[in-house]
């Protein structure tokens, strides 16, 4: 899949408004997915919630999280929730946490510097002189520093070993992240973690809060709409790389999780990223 300049490169550093991703789609944040970058996330104000594998946070105003790269999670912000989205491809030889951050910036000086590191990140993403992208790196070494040195405060911080249900739900995603353009069964996950379909479902519903058979179509449905709004690949050919050979199936799995027809799908997506296009470059530029 070609991914246009209105979504997240995971071949350079990228840096946006949490209003700019959330108007073109508030499904790039709230499906359970992994990212080849790091996503560093800074809430200046509203709340939300952040589910990364089996375990789910709240968050507040003033917050900084941190996923690193190839960590499944899905993000729900609140529709007032303002701030900025910088995305680090692991790639590059930045140093980062090893584990999720979830920290409260309590104090006025914290909360000013934070805002401060992702202003001038946007400023060096919008120039292209020599050393922008040298400077973005620096700038994110300081947020990892930031995030290390505060991690006696992170609400991310497991100490306890996760129930056997937790650990069965996060292998289920791992799998499913990893081969769902295969298009496989509920059955063939279950024998892969040995268990019953029965058992994995119920235990998606108890964890996750829906059956595996929901869970494994909206990875699906996630990828394809990735390829729709982001790529020109034919429609015929999205379904095939997921494993669906029936147009008119894709087209009925489609419209039951996204509420419209794929080409409806991309016709608005097309449509929300030039509407969301001169807000983006108004933002950098203020800064």
């Amino acid at each position: 899949m070609q991914l246009s300049s209105n979504s997240p490169n995971p071949q350079r550093i990228e840096i946006f408004t949490l209003a700019g991703l959330t108007s073109r789609g508030r499904w790039r944040f709230q499906s359970m997915q992994a990212r080849s970058a790091h996503v560093f996330l800074w809430f200046t104000r509203g709340q939300g919630r952040i589910r990364i594998g089996a375990t789910m946070r709240g968050f507040g105003p003033n917050t900084v999280l941190f996923i690193p790269a190839g960590q499944i999670h899905a993000i729900e912000p609140g529709t007032n929730a303002q701030g900025y989205a910088a995305y680090l491809p692991d790639s590059l030889p930045v140093p980062v946490p090893e584990s999720p951050g979830l920290i409260k910036a309590t104090s006025i000086f914290d909360q000013g510097q934070m805002t401060g590191y992702f202003e001038q990140i946007s400023i060096e993403h919008g120039m292209t002189g020599p050393g922008s992208e040298h400077a973005m790196e620096s700038y994110l070494t300081l947020l990892s520093v930031w995030i290390e040195r505060n991690q006696m405060r992170n609400d991310w911080a497991i100490n306890a070993r996760l129930p056997a249900a937790a650990r069965l739900a996060n292998s289920f995603l791992r799998r499913l992240e990893d081969n769902h353009q295969l298009a496989l069964s509920v059955s063939t996950y279950a024998a892969v973690l040995n268990v019953t379909p029965t058992h994995l479902s119920r235990v998606c519903r108890d964890i996750l809060g829906r059956p595996a058979s929901d869970l494994i179509q909206d990875r699906v449905v996630l990828a394809a709409k990735y390829a729709l709004a982001d790529s020109n690949q034919r429609i015929g050919d999205i379904a095939s790389s997921l494993g669906i050979s029936s147009a008119a199936y894709f087209t009925r799995l489609f419209r039951r999780h996204a509420g419209l027809s794929p080409r409806e799908f991309r016709l608005q997506a097309a449509n929300r990223n030039v509407q969301a296009q001169p807000t983006e470059r108004r933002v950098v530029r203020r800064n």
